[in-house]
């Protein structure tokens, strides 16, 4: 049977309200966006996709494969605070805290910027040659660190080789999610999101251990393999939605900034990771500054991974029931509003480990929300080259908040005090609040009714 495309009117009175496009997707734009006709001619040669299943063997398989991809890639680059933590009292104690959070803000950089080729790839062609590939990329870089001794090859390796890895594996992992669900997309992307978490409790821990029983090296190869048994499976389980196609043109890569609601969801995005990397780099030196000794430090890390998980899958519940707008705008705030409030005036362990619970719980549930926000105003073969754009975008803070936060501490007197952290702390909370009004702005772009449900 032919499938029937909604009336532009029927479409724009079913899904103003919360800026969803309809079913099939073809002829959703979105009521700010400019198309222009070039744009409208490509869309015109493609085959309507089919409806999302919302569910089923298949779709709840391609959720358990992302959910073993971001446990081994995400939870991997989250726990750089267990690495940042090494590398000062060992291999790189010659150099300084912010020169060391180069390589994680590198790591991150490549990761997010590379998006922008990952979602073009995998709108086109699907994602199974990009897991594929960045799997044994992933794989063969952490071998590569495992035999790294001087800065500029952790560099290298750990920062631009294993962050191209990261994005080839996190972009295709997260969008094929998208694309099965519309009902339960946040829940979806909450999901796979724990496994980050799940992974951000479980690596710290890992490393820390492994670290002093079997030095450095061999703990980066055990880790490579565990790795590579995780992505086997994973590579076995997910598939694409929709089939591959031409690429649109080059020039469609930011069509979706003369949308209003994706350029308040940008920048908002964009503020949010200026600050959420400094506690994944920081915490654990810091909690070292107040008293926390051992494996202590560390295991701030697993508690904020561990509320994480809980955050993402709670608040992105929620979110599909009254808006993921309102949801990821609320917990930004929240985020931000716990940062200044609870991190700065912590002066003793305890008060550390609960801020590390809270802080876990509100930003996690933003990691979910953000991908389902973007998925939300975006049509399913053009959702990876959306999101792709976003996280472009959001690399160039990414990469600014380690260092930046690193020479703020320095700037500030002695890394082992409590209080010389407490700008870096300041600029982490005010990013998020600031993010928060971006996301607000994006919401009233879709209804400036700001009671309404987006």
């Amino acid at each position: 049977m032919a499938a029937t495309v909604p009336s532009e009117a029927e479409s724009v009175k079913s899904h103003a309200p919360d800026c969803d496009p309809p079913t099939p997707y073809l002829n959703y734009h979105p009521e700010n966006t400019v198309v222009d006709a070039s744009t409208k001619s490509a869309e015109s040669n493609l085959s309507l996709p089919l409806e999302p299943p919302n569910g089923g063997a298949r779709a709840w398989t391609v959720v358990f494969g992302a959910w073993l991809i971001l446990f081994a890639q995400l939870g991997l680059s989250n726990s750089f605070g267990t690495f940042q933590q090494y590398f000062e009292h060992n291999i790189l104690s010659d150099h300084s805290a912010s020169a060391i959070s180069w390589i994680g803000a590198i790591q991150i950089f490549f990761q997010l910027f590379c998006g922008i080729f990952c979602g073009r790839i995998f709108d086109a062609y699907g994602s199974r040659w990009l897991l594929l590939t960045g799997s044994g990329l992933f794989v063969a870089s952490l071998i590569i660190v495992s035999f790294c001794k001087l800065y500029y090859q952790f560099i290298l390796a750990e920062g631009v080789l294993l962050g191209i890895a990261c994005a080839m594996l996190y972009h295709p992992a997260v969008t094929v999610t998208t694309q099965y669900f519309t009902t339960r997309k946040a829940f979806s992307v909450g999901i796979i999101m724990s496994g980050a978490g799940i992974g951000g409790m479980v690596w710290p821990v890992f490393l820390s251990a492994l670290f002093h029983r079997i030095g450095f090296g061999w703990t980066m190869r055990a880790s490579a393999f565990f790795c590579l048994a995780l992505f086997a499976v994973a590579n076995a389980c997910i598939t694409s939605f929709l089939p591959p196609r031409k690429p649109s043109p080059i020039k469609d890569t930011f069509e979706g900034l003369h949308d209003r609601n994706y350029v308040f969801l940008t920048l908002g995005t964009w503020f949010f990771f200026l600050g959420f990397y400094l506690p994944c780099f920081y915490l654990p030196v810091f909690a070292q500054s107040v008293g926390l000794r051992g494996s202590l430090p560390s295991d701030c890390l697993t508690i904020m991974n561990a509320t994480g998980i809980v955050g993402r899958l709670a608040i992105s519940f929620v979110s599909d029931k009254v808006g993921r707008f309102n949801a990821v705008a609320a917990s930004t705030f929240l985020s931000g509003t716990f940062v200044l409030g609870l991190w700065i005036p912590s002066r003793s362990p305890a008060l550390v480990i609960v801020f590390s619970a809270v802080y876990g719980f509100w930003s996690g549930a933003c990691l979910a929300l953000f991908p389902a926000c973007s998925g939300q105003i975006s049509r399913p073969e053009r959702a990876g080259n959306r999101l792709g754009v976003i996280w472009a975008f959001v690399s160039f803070a990414a990469l600014a908040s380690g260092p930046v936060g690193g020479a703020i501490i320095s700037h500030f007197g002695d890394t082992a005090g409590p209080s010389s952290y407490t700008w870096m702390i300041f600029v982490c909370g005010a990013s998020m609040i600031i993010s928060s009004g971006f996301l607000l702005a994006g919401k009233l772009a879709c209804n400036k009714n700001i009671f309404a449900v987006v």
